[in-house]
Order: C-alpha cells, then structure tokens, then sequence
C-alpha cells in the first residue's frame, strides 16, 4: 500500500522471493528524489521512484496490459542504475507497478 504523510508518499513492498531469505527490505520514497542504496544481489545502486500517469510511459513493454483502475490510479515508475564509481558493473533499469493509496 502506498501511504502519505506530510504530503510525501512512500511504500513498503513486500520481500521478493527471488532474493531469498536474506533479501533487504524495499523502501519507495514517490518524491522523484536520487537516493543511494547498497543492494547484495545489485550493488551500489541509485534510484528515483515516482506516481506517473500510463500515457507518460514510452516503453510499450512496461504499460502492457494495464487494467482500467491502473489506468485511473497511475503507476509506480522506479528507475534503477549502477552508482559511478562505486559499482564495477554498468546497469540500468525501470519497472513499474501500481499499489492501493493509503492516506495516513
């Protein structure tokens, strides 16, 4: 769920099974702002997470099959890459997904 308090929306997803037991928890900060992060399985990698309407996203791949309440509530857009210079691997990635809103 995505919560809002002092006017700033963030979520806690769950942990992913992919990640195994020691996975780290996932914390989204929906405020377009970078933020660093020391993954396991990634690395040291930056982020900027934000609400964004269907019709912004140009890859066609990542809005495909979206529901109408999707459509009407917008989707999670994460973009992920390799921190320069602290990361041996060059990377970049985006995901999108959508969560009930919570007002807290």
């Amino acid at each position: 769920m995505v919560n809002v308090l002092y006017g700033v929306s963030w979520l806690i997803p769950p942990k992913k099974v992919t990640g195994g037991p020691n996975s780290p928890s996932e914390y989204y900060t929906l405020n377009w702002v970078e933020r660093d992060s020391d993954d396991h399985i990634f690395g040291c990698m930056t982020e900027k997470i934000r609400r964004i309407p269907v019709d912004e996203i140009t890859d066609k791949f990542l809005k495909k099959d979206c529901t109408r309440d999707t459509i009407n509530n917008n989707l999670i857009l994460v973009n992920s890459w390799n921190t320069p210079g602290k990361n041996k691997y060059k990377w970049r990635a985006a995901q999108v997904t959508t969560r009930n809103i919570v007002h807290a």
